[in-house]
């Protein structure tokens, strides 16, 4: 447990703990450490949740698949992130997304029951554990919610130049490296990979963005949107 303890201290679940008393948070916790291979479904569609994933060492994805096996990028969790959170808090009992190793990864389980009910031993810690909690659910739905204008939009061409907007934004630094390559993009935009490759080739011959791979620069794009 000691050598990811870094990833588990910068998690937002335990913000505000002191780290000489996270030993003792996990203990009370009842938290359980597992290893996923590179590729590995750490969660399956229609599993059963059994608490909430801490992302101790690697990075994840969530996705939804349909019939078809087109899949949905939900988002990408990395060290100290969870997952599954919002299901088990809300009484989902089986999962509506997967979960799958982008790397190899180890998770931290913890019964959300040992996080939500009172402490028998009257821990001090159990009350900030729950606001953060709650701060992290609500921040996540904000994220999909995001998500959802990006989809709202009509064009291929309007939902690229958006979600590369935000990016830029949230890097604070242009160029700036965006979390996913060209399939994982296209499949969280919800578009054709070759329409979205055409459509970043004539965004480019125009001079709005340049790239390669996951690196852009994006040019006055408060001019050029649309």
């Amino acid at each position: 447990m000691k050598e990811y303890m870094e990833n588990l201290e910068k998690s937002a679940l335990f913000k505000s703990i002191q780290r000489d008393n996270l030993s003792a948070v996990l203990k009370c916790l009842g938290a359980v450490l597992k290893q996923y291979d590179k590729n590995e479904r750490i969660l399956n569609s229609g599993d059963e949740v059994i608490g909430v994933g801490i992302l101790a060492k690697g990075r994840a994805q969530l996705i939804k698949e349909d019939a078809m096996g087109n899949r949905n990028i939900i988002g990408e969790i990395e060290g100290g992130e969870l997952f599954a959170e919002s299901f088990v808090c809300a009484g989902i009992k089986e999962s509506p997304v997967t979960v799958v190793a982008l790397e190899s990864c180890v998770v931290l389980f913890i019964q959300v029951n040992k996080i939500i009910d009172v402490c028998s031993n009257e821990c001090s810690f159990h009350k900030q554990i729950i606001n953060n909690l709650l701060k992290i659910i609500a921040r996540k739905n904000l994220n999909l919610n995001r998500k959802l204008d990006y989809l709202s939009l009509r064009t291929t061409r309007e939902k690229l130049l958006e979600y590369l907007n935000d990016q830029q934004r949230r890097a604070g630094t242009n160029p700036f490296t965006i979390p996913m390559n060209r399939v994982q993009l296209a499949d969280y935009l919800c578009v054709d990979r070759s329409a979205m490759s055409r459509e970043l080739g004539r965004l480019r011959d125009e001079g709005i963005l340049q790239f390669k791979r996951s690196l852009f620069y994006l040019k006055d794009i408060e001019n050029d949107v649309l």
